[in-house]
């Protein structure tokens, strides 16, 4: 049971929350994206993984740590895919070789990363949208939220761009 590893009570909550999410979807619904990480020597990304050839899917980030690297990046939420870690593609590997390869990886993580996008929703006729300023002062490299969505080079794929979370007591949350 490390930092990893499925199976602590909060991810097992974690994980019933969002098995709805474990469906495969199509490719016309997916984004892709990079993701990349500096840890400190002999810290943790703070994320748990869940699944594995020998487990039940995709390999997933099924908890991210309130503090920890992987939530402070404002780059990752519950439920994404981890395709890849530093090039070493994770879909033939299984669990505890994916929880080995995370724990030894070293100072740079470069995670390739797939989720769901948002779904495109018309505004409805008779809605007044408003538009509103906001300043937002960085935090680090971050303003405390993820985004969702935005253009793509196949139109079908382009989405507008959604807020997916907003990170308690960052920036965006203040």
């Amino acid at each position: 049971e490390g930092p990893y590893s499925k199976g602590s009570k909060e991810s097992g909550a974690t994980d019933q929350s969002h098995s709805s999410q474990r469906r495969s979807f199509s490719e016309e619904y997916r984004g892709v994206t990079t993701v990349d990480l500096m840890k400190r020597e002999g810290s943790s990304l703070g994320l748990t993984i869940s699944g594995g050839s020998d487990k039940d899917g995709k390999p997933r980030v099924s908890n991210l740590r309130p503090g920890g690297l992987a939530a402070r990046s404002d780059q990752l939420n519950v439920g994404d895919y981890i395709k890849s870690v530093n090039g070493i593609n994770l879909s033939k590997l299984r669990h505890d070789e994916i929880i080995s390869l995370l724990k030894n990886i070293g100072e740079r993580v470069v995670l390739e990363v797939e989720y769901e996008l948002p779904p495109f929703v018309q505004t409805p006729s008779g809605v007044i949208t408003k538009t509103i300023d906001v300043c937002l002062h960085k935090e680090g490299n971050s303003f405390g939220f993820v985004m969702r969505g935005g253009f793509h080079e196949d139109w079908r794929r382009s989405r507008p761009l959604v807020v997916t979370y907003v990170r308690p007591g960052g920036p965006a949350d203040r």
